[in-house]
C-alpha cells in the first residue's frame, strides 16, 4: 500500500474493528480509565506544574506499563481482524499456535516497555538512544509481531533482514499514521491540567479514554500495514 492508502486502512479497519468487537475494544479503554482514577487521586491534573512534576512517579508509571499489556495485548485481536477481512469470529478465536507464537512477541514487547519505564528514563542521554532504538526496531520488527497473532513463525531477524529495504516507509508510516490520535491524546491531557474544575477535567479524561480506545486498533493496524508492505506474511523473504 502507499502511504495513503495504509492511513486510510489503518483508520478504516480500525474502526470496523471497534464496531465489532466492542468488548475487546473496551479493553484499553478501561486500563486508560483506571490510569486516569489513580492520576487524579493523586492530583496529577490540578496544575500543569503538578502534571509536569508528577508523571514520572512510581504509580503513574507503573499504570503506564499496564496500560501498555493491554494496548499490546489487543494487537493480537486486532491483527486477525484486518488480515481475515473484518471476521470478527477470527478475531475472537484463540488459536493455540498463535496463542503460543504471540505470547513469545508480547514478552519481548514487554521486555521492552519495562526498560524504558524503569530503567532508561527519558530524561538520560541512554534514555533517549533507547527510545530511539524503539522508534526504528518496531517497524523493523512488525512482520515478527503481525505474523505471530495468525500462527506464522517469522524469526525477528528475518523480519527485520525483509523490511530493510522499506526500512523509510516502515519507520516514517509507523511515525505519521498515528501523530493525529496520539496529537488529540496529549492534548486532552494537557486539556485536564489547564481546565478548572472536576467535571470538565473528568469529561476530558473520559473522551480522552475513548480515543486511546480508537488508537489502540489504528497501532496494531499500522503494525499490519508496514508488515505486509515486502509481500505476504508468509515467513518468506521478500525483497521486492
Amino acid at each position: 500500500m502507499r502511504f495513503i492508502e495504509g492511513f486510510r486502512f489503518a483508520h478504516r479497519e480500525s474502526l470496523a474493528f471497534v464496531a465489532a468487537c466492542p468488548l475487546l475494544a473496551l479493553i484499553p479503554v478501561a486500563a486508560e480509565m483506571v490510569q486516569h482514577a489513580a492520576e487524579m487521586q493523586g492530583g496529577l491534573y490540578d496544575s500543569m506544574a503538578r502534571f509536569r512534576t508528577m508523571e514520572d512517579d512510581a504509580l503513574p508509571v507503573g499504570l503506564a506499563f499496564l496500560k501498555v499489556f493491554a494496548l499490546n495485548l489487543s494487537t493480537y485481536w486486532v491483527i486477525r481482524f484486518v488480515s481475515g477481512g473484518r471476521d470478527a469470529r477470527a478475531a475472537r478465536t484463540l488459536e493455540p499456535r498463535a496463542i503460543c507464537l504471540f505470547a513469545a512477541v508480547l514478552s519481548l514487547q514487554m521486555l521492552l516497555a519495562a526498560l524504558g519505564l524503569f530503567v532508561f528514563t527519558a530524561d538520560t542521554p541512554v534514555g533517549t538512544g533507547f527510545f530511539v532504538f524503539s522508534l526504528i526496531f518496531a517497524p523493523l520488527a512488525s512482520r515478527f509481531v503481525a505474523g505471530a497473532p495468525l500462527g506464522i513463525w517469522i524469526a525477528p531477524v528475518a523480519s527485520i533482514r525483509t523490511m530493510l529495504p522499506h526500512f523509510v516507509f516502515a519507520v516514517g508510516f509507523s511515525m505519521l499514521a498515528i501523530l493525529p490520535l496520539l496529537g488529540v491524546h496529549y492534548a486532552l491531557g494537557i486539556g485536564a491540567a489547564l481546565i478548572a474544575g472536576s467535571f470538565g477535567k473528568w469529561a476530558l479524561l473520559i473522551a480522552d479514554a475513548l480515543i486511546v480506545g480508537w488508537l489502540t486498533p489504528v497501532l496494531a493496524a499500522v503494525v499490519y500495514v508496514v508488515a505486509i508492505r515486502p509481500g505476504p506474511l508468509d515467513g518468506r523473504a521478500h525483497t521486492a
